[in-house]
């Protein structure tokens, strides 16, 4: 469990207002079977609607080497809300993926099904890449489309510029 403190910081007419958003999860394993819950207060001042999101996914270890993960998320629509160009309401999205590790790589692919309560569904996906340096430091590559259109007979994937965004970096872990 922990909270967020969110203040009006940046904003163009001064204010007094801030908030204090809760979030927390729960994880239980149990040999090749982990399962988790979580939920967070999505406040507006977070980037949210106002309304509390809630997640579940679930994984199973078929080998040392490779896994597979399903997860569910949603947000209930709030009518108060007025999303930005690029924000959402209200939304159910569906997500399965994997990771395949051969020591020090891994590699991971995830595809969501997003279906939207006001606007157009859409599909998305990210895949990574992982290089482990030592115990604990590694690198990483991570390549993910957060709007890919729906592919059918009429509609072709696009190309790669259109919300499409990349990641790089090296990881410390105490």
């Amino acid at each position: 469990m922990q909270g967020k403190h969110y203040s009006s910081r940046g904003d163009l007419e001064p204010s007094d207002g801030s908030e204090v958003a809760a979030q927390g999860g729960v994880r239980y394993a149990q040999g090749p079977v982990t399962l988790g819950l979580g939920f967070v207060d999505d406040i507006v001042e977070g980037g949210g609607n106002d309304e509390v999101r809630y997640g579940l996914i679930g994984s199973y270890d078929f080998t040392d080497q490779f896994s597979a993960r399903l997860g569910y998320e949603t947000r209930d629509e709030n009518d108060n809300y007025t999303p930005s160009a690029t924000g959402e309401n209200g939304f159910d999205t569906v997500g399965l993926g994997g990771t395949f590790t051969t020591i020090p790589w891994a590699f991971a692919l995830d595809y969501y099904n997003i279906d939207r309560d006001n606007r157009d569904d859409s599909n998305a996906w990210a895949a990574g890449s992982y290089y482990k340096v030592s115990s604990n430091f590694d690198v990483f590559l991570e390549l993910a489309d957060g709007d890919a259109p729906t592919v059918n007979r009429d509609t072709t994937l696009g190309d790669l510029s259109d919300d499409v965004y990349w990641l790089t970096g090296a990881r410390y872990h105490f």
